[in-house]
């Protein structure tokens, strides 16, 4: 359950990505909760995206 994120698929893991960054813009653009969720949101979906691309990173730089 630890690496559960790294063992969906590729294109799953690119869905949620996608969803969390419309879901962070409307929350930014449209103020609908405050400030403090937003910065959460959005540092949350940073932290996903510096994850994925370390593992990406780590995938391509071992040989198979």
């Amino acid at each position: 359950m630890r690496y559960t994120f790294a063992n969906l698929s590729r294109k799953t893991r690119l869905m949620i990505m996608l969803s969390l960054l419309i879901a962070t813009s409307f929350i930014v653009y449209t103020d609908y909760v405050p400030r403090i969720f937003a910065s959460f949101t959005g540092g949350f979906l940073i932290g996903l995206l510096i994850g994925e691309m370390a593992i990406y990173l780590r995938r391509t730089g071992q040989p198979e």
